[in-house]
């Protein structure tokens, strides 16, 4: 194996595939990066044995094949060499010689026989979208993937099509964020799967603000792959039935305040600050024509503070963990949201005043 490549477009390559390894692993050459040089383009390759990242480079070949390396060593290497062309040899010993126009550098690889097989990206994609798109859909969902392990299916967002609209949903069965996009064209095929979340975590990394950025989405053999210009990543789906989270939506509401965004998400971290019940951060909300906070810690102290509200409806007293408000607050990009309720013991229904594509429901604590 021997190439040349540019240190930029190769270091933009490792950073990517570098996020396929777990830094857990007790198998030797899942903590390495294979790289594969086949029709002038080296091919950067990473898995846990749970996501994939495979990332393609232009390079020029003077001949092909393909080595380990470890990743933290290669990608430290390559980000401390010169911006211009680097030129990569492999030795019949399984060392690599990297070399710039001044500098010399030899690491020991490794035999890609035990490198784990990647999956085979399917013929005929399900859907594409934007980047940009993708990106706020994860945004707003993501927080409320279950970080307890007890309940698999809901330590993952679903990604779920209903005719011409690809619907996001996550929940920790305290709260559920629910996010819509309308697609140009309606899919062929369903999808339904949960996508795990270390893989939603490293998806929004790579993804880029970039409207004009496509990327493809794909499912085969319980494994859903996600396309860009350079890089195929792919997961396994986490098995099982998510739940019917349309029967939970509130379709009418006893109470309805609109509440600008800023102002609301500001009142509630205040309030938080003097807010301390074990894990949880208890803020009440008692409406009126006003709406007032209030929230104490003995032998710390107390809060209250009044928002002014727009309301129709019922007065109402209920009480939430603050910080699943505020997570939902944070990412809602617009000045004001509707807060609707049915009473002190259902879930608070949270939505954008502009706009009918997002929704998001928090569950109130009981106090008595």
């Amino acid at each position: 194996m021997e190439f040349y490549c540019s240190q930029e477009e190769l270091l933009a390559g490792i950073s990517i595939t570098q996020r396929g390894i777990s830094s857990k692993t007790t198998i030797q050459v899942l903590s390495g990066i294979m790289l594969k040089v086949s029709n002038n383009h080296l091919y950067l390759k990473s898995t846990d044995l749970e996501i994939t990242i495979e990332y393609k480079v232009p390079v020029k070949t003077v001949t092909e094949g393909e080595i380990i390396l470890p990743a933290k060593i290669l990608t430290d290497i390559v980000r401390k060499m010169p911006k211009e062309e680097i030129h990569f040899s492999m030795t019949e010993d399984k060392n690599v010689k990297i070399k710039s126009s001044t500098i010399e550098i030899d690491l020991t690889g490794e035999s890609t026989e035990e490198f784990p097989k990647f999956p085979q990206l399917p013929e005929g994609k399900i859907l594409g979208l934007s980047e940009l798109k993708l990106k706020n859909m994860l945004k707003q969902t993501a927080f409320a993937i279950s970080t307890e392990e007890s309940r698999p299916v809901l330590t993952g967002v679903l990604f779920e099509i209903k005719g011409s609209t690809l619907n996001l949903i996550a929940t920790d069965g305290h709260r559920l964020a629910y996010k819509v996009a309308v697609l140009e064209d309606e899919p062929k095929t369903p999808l339904k799967v949960i996508v795990p979340r270390k893989a939603i975590t490293e998806l929004q990394r790579i993804l880029v603000d970039d409207e004009d950025n496509t990327i493809d989405i794909y499912v085969k053999d319980s494994i859903v792959f996600f396309v860009f210009e350079n890089v195929i990543f792919s997961s396994r789906v986490i098995e099982g039935k998510f739940p019917p989270y349309q029967q939970i939506i509130p379709s009418d509401n006893n109470t309805k305040l609109k509440v600008n965004t800023k102002i609301l998400q500001t009142s509630i971290e205040r309030a938080e600050l003097l807010s301390r019940e074990g894990a949880r951060s208890l803020v009440k909300f008692k409406i009126s024509d006003i709406l007032y906070l209030t929230s104490n810690t003995p032998d710390l102290g107390s809060l209250s503070e009044q928002l002014p509200v727009d309301k129709e409806g019922e007065d109402l007293e209920i009480a939430f963990n603050a910080k699943l408000i505020t997570d939902c607050l944070k990412n809602i990009d617009v000045p004001e949201v509707y807060l609707e309720f049915n009473g002190s013991f259902n879930p608070c229904l949270i939505k954008p005043v502009i706009g009918d594509d997002y929704l998001h429901l928090v569950l109130p604590i009981r106090t008595a």
